[in-house]
């Protein structure tokens, strides 16, 4: 069964994520920046926003910030989906699946990309579905099956349950204050302040669950953008308490220690 027999078709066109992702753990010294941010990014005025730049600017490395274009604060409940022996995670892919209030339904599958790592920034290449509710409903039945063979056939291999289809691993519930940024030359980026949690979502009764967790996320939104990625980490030197970000999935997963079979 191929995809293209009911979705619809422009959702199937892939678009890379160029980004940097920071984890900020709750004493280290990038911590107070991100709640500085936060809180600049719940005022209103210009003033605060030319503050916000700045202060986005100095935490980050970006150079020749012009401005703020938008702002906005999301909280989510997602739930990823694999396979019995965890084939997407051991892969560095993903399929994440969250129901929208106007009651269509996303679903977002994720695979690295090529030169993936290249100068610190992570390279990933995402479908995007935005489906009616009995679509997502025929999907969900059918274990994600037809999605999973079509984006990730190469990696499920020859196991008998990965060909069987995709079930709920983890739930998150994420807080989002996502801002947009200019540059000067035509640079736009996207900034997450992350905070989430993780779910083990494996049986009918929700199990064990993480602490809070903290993330930046800085994402090009463009060529420009992607190339002033690279120069930043051609000089960014993380201070204690900051490591290099990975892939919520793949995160949430050592988290709640599913990868060792708990």
């Amino acid at each position: 069964m191929k995809p293209a027999r009911f979705l619809p078709p422009a959702s199937d066109e892939p678009a890379d994520e160029h980004e940097i992702k920071l984890r900020i753990e709750p004493r280290s010294q990038l911590a107070p920046v991100v709640e500085r941010i936060e809180a600049l990014a719940a005022e209103d005025g210009n003033a605060a926003h030319d503050t916000l730049a700045a202060e986005i600017g100095d935490a980050f490395g970006l150079d020749d910030i012009a401005g703020i274009k938008g702002i906005g604060h999301v909280e989510r409940f997602m739930v990823y989906h694999d396979t019995r022996a965890l084939d997407l995670y051991r892969c560095d892919a993903s399929l994440r699946t969250r129901r929208r209030r106007n009651g269509k339904c996303r679903v977002n599958a994720k695979r690295s990309g090529k030169g993936d790592g290249s100068h610190g920034v992570a390279v990933r290449r995402e479908w995007r579905y935005t489906l009616a509710p009995d679509v997502y409903d025929f999907l969900e039945r059918a274990r994600f099956r037809p999605l999973a063979l079509h984006h990730f056939a190469d990696l499920l291999g020859r196991r008998g349950d990965a060909r069987l289809g995709l079930s709920p691993v983890v739930q998150i519930q994420k807080c989002s204050t996502r801002i947009e940024l200019c540059g000067a030359g035509g640079e736009r980026f996207l900034l997450s302040l992350d905070r989430f949690r993780g779910f083990d979502c494996r049986t009918p009764e929700i199990g064990g669950t993480t602490g809070e967790l903290r993330e930046v996320e800085l994402e090009a939104l463009n060529g420009k953008a992607t190339r002033e990625l690279a120069s930043i980490c051609d000089h960014m030197s993380l201070p204690p308490g900051v490591e290099q970000g990975r892939p919520k999935y793949q995160l949430l997963v050592e988290e709640l220690g599913i990868e060792s079979g708990s």
